[in-house]
């Protein structure tokens, strides 16, 4: 029935392009814009300012460019990504750097101190620039002990960190050397006002072409853990990725040395650290997208079955069957206290973090601050974060924090999957010898008793600062399902569309053409859902997942109040009471919408712009389970320039 249902809105609108093609013309509803008249209004006005000049590239000439581009290149790495300047914002084609041999070195690849927050931070400084330069490229590496290619910012993965303070000016430029195009997303960032600067491909802007780069230009917004990745097919899962670190000095936690022992539930620390949990595969993501769609399905699966990665990664280190033995490390002071700022930067599976012998105090999730509560462990869905204060309090030695994926997201056993990962923490003293950290205690890990205590239960999560919700003055209802298009080939649906990238141009350029003429705009292809709203709203969005899996959702530019879930498709008057008053209910930009289930999330939306809205398993968003919030399209300032020239290229 699903099948039939796409199939004819499919049709209907094929058969009116049909119509309109016959007719020499462009037919749409009543004050609804098509692309293709979109397409005329804005020649119809270059024609009015003067002739427009196109180039058009050959197919045969394209392919052998491409081609060019697979050669990997080499460019000098700068520093943690930081510049004197930036570059314009769309610059001409990049000049070709000499090429790159070999693999990059894991000491280069990986980091370990870029996962030390630097102290001495002026969370109290008055706003200032802050500029990055990342030179992305395709690469072979060997994060899990195997050769494999990798997207790279600046020769490593994870990328540089962005750490800066709230009413900070950000520009990064970046520089595409791949064979590929990109968009980087700064997952959790308001972009209020700059929505263009979102990073969405094919939503919100181009992509940046092979040979060209890009400065993201936005002001911080908000505090707390966050981070940045591709958004561009499921490119983020090949190794475009790395954390955001975002400071102000009206946050509850604080990084404040303080006299030992602490107050159980003190919510000051003495150092701080990022920890970046990832499952990984050995091949690039569309590899195995394209059996996930196709009618074998992925190895060892059936068309459905998202493919199950090779083994985990802890800060961008981990051991896949057939690899290196090789293990991250985290070097800590016995009697402090440190913040991990844990990042769950893959793209399928259920993470779990824990460490041997040491208790966790949840203090934020998803950059909101929750009341603290002590756990033994975490389980992190994709684009999830936790902070969490652990005190060096147990005998000195080393000790396994753990990063394990669970297989409640897999759909079939693989062959050779290594689901525990771990990283060495190591207690170490503050005296040097010959400029090293001593270790303290035995190297070997430390076989550490069990925890008496309860895993984390994310609907027990309290914020800090209380937000209560206003009454929602407009309701949405989704329907989350997956199937199969004309051709057998599998794709996800909102509501029967499964979303498509626009051709030539993004959508947000199309929503805002549409709203200045007075018109909506709708993709008569049948290829985009764009929920629009003209005022500011309060929006309950009710999901209903048709499907057996979990999927964790997330909404771009908001926070929403999560206000429930459950089991069977969401009644009215009976699953959930929308009309009470909700109490300070928690707020997070990722959540769980469960397996043959349903989630109600409340929104003010209330930022002019078009927000994505999709889960955040890679396979998931890549064949198309993603909607479109369009807030107030009649109020949003002039795309600029450069994010424009990104659609000529």
């Amino acid at each position: 029935m699903f099948f039939a249902r796409r199939t004819k809105h499919a049709d209907e609108d094929h058969e009116r392009l049909l119509e309109a093609q016959a007719d020499g013309e462009l037919v749409a509803e009543k004050d609804v814009l098509s692309a293709a008249q979109l397409r005329e209004l804005r020649q119809a006005r270059h024609r009015r300012q003067g002739p427009v000049f196109a180039l058009v590239l050959p197919g045969v000439a394209l392919c052998l460019f491409l081609f060019g581009l697979l050669a990997v290149w080499h460019l000098p790495r700068a520093a943690e990504g930081l510049v004197e300047a930036a570059a314009p914002a769309q610059e001409a084609a990049l000049a070709r750097p000499a090429a790159l041999a070999g693999v990059v070195p894991i000491g280069q690849l990986v980091n370990e101190t870029g996962f030390q927050i630097p102290g001495g931070w002026d969370v109290h400084a008055a706003p200032t620039t802050r500029r990055f330069a990342w030179d992305l490229t395709l690469e072979t590496a060997t994060p899990g002990g195997r050769d494999k290619p990798m997207l790279l910012a600046n020769r490593m993965s994870p990328g540089p960190l962005i750490e800066a303070n709230l009413g900070d000016r950000l520009l990064i430029t970046v520089r595409n050397f791949m064979p590929n195009a990109t968009a980087i997303h700064w997952h959790g960032q308001p972009q209020n006002g700059t929505n263009f600067m979102d990073g969405t491909a094919g939503i919100t802007q181009c992509p940046i072409a092979p040979g060209r780069s890009f400065t993201y230009e936005f002001v911080v917004q908000t505090t707390g853990t966050y981070w940045w990745h591709a958004h561009f097919g499921a490119q983020y899962q090949d190794g475009l990725y790395g954390a955001m670190v975002l400071h102000s000095p009206a946050e509850a936690l604080q990084l404040a040395p303080a006299p030992q022992p602490r107050a159980p539930h003190d919510t000051t620390y003495d150092e701080d650290r990022v920890v970046l949990l990832a499952d990984l595969w050995n091949d690039l993501s569309g590899a195995y997208l394209e059996g996930y769609q196709s009618f074998d399905g992925p190895p060892g699966g059936v068309q459905g079955d998202e493919p199950v990665p090779d083994c985990a990664l802890i800060n961008g280190i981990g051991r896949c069957t057939g690899g290196q033995e090789r293990q991250a490390r985290m070097r800590v002071e016995a009697g402090k206290r440190y913040r991990l700022r844990v990042i769950h930067a893959g793209s399928l599976a259920t993470m779990r973090f824990a460490i041997d012998g040491h208790s966790l105090l949840v203090v934020e999730a998803d950059g909101t601050e929750v009341e603290s509560q002590r756990v033994r462990s975490l389980q992190l869905e994709a684009g999830q974060r936790y902070s969490v204060l652990v005190d060096m309090d147990q005998a000195p030695g080393t000790y396994a924090m753990h990063g394990d994926m669970t297989d409640s997201m897999f759909g079939y056993k693989r062959p050779g999957l290594v689901q525990q990962q771990s990283l060495a923490m190591e207690y170490v003293s503050n005296a040097t010898v010959d400029g090293a950290a001593v270790l303290v205690g035995n190297s070997a890990t430390v076989q550490a008793a069990p925890l008496q205590l309860d895993d984390l239960k994310p609907d027990t999560l309290v914020p800090v600062h209380r937000l209560d919700p206003p009454a929602a003055t407009k309701q949405e209802t989704l329907l989350v399902s997956f199937g199969l298009d004309a051709t057998s080939h599998y794709y996800g649906f909102m509501n029967g569309t499964a979303w498509e990238m626009p051709n030539g141009t993004d959508a947000l350029v199309l929503v805002t053409e549409a709203a200045r003429t007075g018109g909506t705009y709708r993709a008569l292809d049948n290829s985009q859902l764009i929920l629009t709203n003209d005022e500011i709203v309060t929006m309950d969005l009710i999901i209903n997942n048709e499907d057996d899996g979990d999927h964790p959702f997330h909404i771009h530019g908001y926070t929403p109040w999560v206000l429930g879930s459950g089991e069977g498709f969401f009644q009215y008057g009976k699953s959930l009471d929308l009309a009470q008053r909700f109490a300070n209910p928690m707020r997070r930009d990722v959540w769980v919408v469960p397996g043959f289930g349903w989630a109600v999330v409340r929104v003010t939306l209330d930022m002019p712009g078009l927000w994505t809205f999709h889960c955040h398993i890679g396979a998931h968003m890549s064949v198309g389970l993603l909607a479109e919030l369009s807030v107030l399209p009649q109020r949003v300032g002039p795309i600029p320039d450069a994010v424009q020239a990104l659609c000529q290229v």
